[in-house]
């Protein structure tokens, strides 16, 4: 019975408007390429939850690698060394899509690109977890470098 109530929650809140969850999420990730472009690595941090990961996974010719980032300490030390000695960016966050996977969760796929000169775009899938006030955090990104060719 738990499973099948827990089926129904689900089902109808993907079935919220798409362009609802596209608004949500673009709106999000805007103010999210603004906060990466001021180069504050507290203020990046503080778009993640406490226990929030990040997940990097890059491609090589023989194997494919992982990089773990875990908690918002981590996570803030992460943006503090990737903002040290950065040029200027102006980035972007494009969304291919969005979903209401529940009332307080909602999965996002796009792309981000950091203007440094077009080399590299960042594909990523984010799960935010909408807490207590409203406010939308990240708790989980997945980012995949892919050449810009």
């Amino acid at each position: 019975m738990t499973s099948l109530t827990l089926s129904l929650v689900i089902l109808a809140w993907t079935g919220a408007p798409a362009q609802d969850a596209m608004a949500t999420a673009t709106r999000l990730l805007d103010a999210g390429a603004t906060t990466f472009d001021a180069k504050d690595a507290a203020a990046m941090a503080a778009t993640y939850t406490d226990d929030a990961e990040i997940t990097l996974y890059q491609q090589s010719d023989s194997s494919l690698q992982t990089q773990n980032y875990r908690g918002s300490e981590r996570i803030r030390k992460l943006y503090a060394d990737l903002f040290k000695n950065a040029a200027q960016t102006r980035s972007r966050n494009v969304v291919e899509y969005a979903r209401f996977v529940g009332p307080d969760m909602l999965l996002i796929g796009g792309t981000f690109e950091p203007d440094l000169g077009g080399e590299m775009i960042l594909q990523f899938v984010q799960v935010r977890i909408r807490q207590e006030g409203g406010v939308w955090r990240i708790r989980n990104l997945q980012l995949f470098p892919i050449p810009n060719s």
